[in-house]
């Protein structure tokens, strides 16, 4: 709503509402006769007003922006933690699948110990009563010599009975007759003090070093 009033040459504009724009304009000249001319501006307090909220509401956008700004460093800080925190549980689930497998290594060589131990072979013992040529059956084997008289036992060259290396055969005078352990063509024995057992149960080993050599050890004379 706008009024408009003469009083000695001058128009008093004045716009009422709510005071958004000037309260009064004068203008020098007379509105029936010459140009007229601005010569003052009354601003309203409405517009005082309009650009104070203005200005509070720039400060609360510039307060949020900072505030948006601030959020925005919480969550990429959060996000970094997070990645550090990922690459800590991978490296902890390495350390946990190397010890899972040394468990499941450790276990393979208990389970295999243990089925070695089980499948651990017993001597078997073979009584002779006269002298003998060694054979393969005697590997590993326990023979007892239960004779009154001297009993001869000959390692036989490897090319008629092959033993393994290293092949052990332990032999055990049971009677009076001593054992002598006599050579067959080509082989060579090696003894500390001589090749026959001391006395009555006396126990002499025998092992195979190489393709025809052997050693002596245990109670000789």
């Amino acid at each position: 709503m706008t009024t408009t009033v003469f009083q000695d040459g001058q128009i008093l504009y004045a716009a009422n509402m709510n005071g958004a724009f000037a309260n009064s304009v004068n203008v020098a000249g007379d509105a029936m006769t010459g140009p007229l001319s601005i010569s003052s501006i009354d601003i309203g307090s409405g517009l005082v007003q309009a650009k104070a909220n203005a200005n509070s509401a720039l400060n609360l956008t510039q307060s949020a922006f900072a505030l948006a700004n601030s959020n925005a460093n919480r969550v990429t800080g959060a996000y970094a933690n997070a990645n550090a925190a990922f690459a800590e549980a991978n490296a902890f689930q390495s350390i946990i699948n190397s010890v899972f497998t040394l468990a499941n290594s450790t276990t393979n060589l208990v389970t295999s110990a243990y089925n070695q131990a089980n499948n651990v072979t017993i001597p078997s013992t073979n009584n002779v009563t006269t002298s003998i040529t060694l054979a393969l059956a005697n590997a590993g084997t326990i023979i007892e010599v239960n004779s009154a008289s001297a009993v001869i036992v000959t390692i036989p060259n490897n090319g008629s009975v092959p033993f393994l290396g290293n092949t052990i055969i332990e032999l055990c005078q049971i009677g009076a007759g001593q054992i002598t352990v006599a050579n067959g063509t080509g082989v060579t024995t090696i003894w500390p003090s001589s090749n026959t057992t001391r006395a009555l149960n006396s126990t002499i080993g025998m092992r195979k070093r190489s393709a025809n050599n052997w050693i002596l050890s245990g109670d000789l004379t």
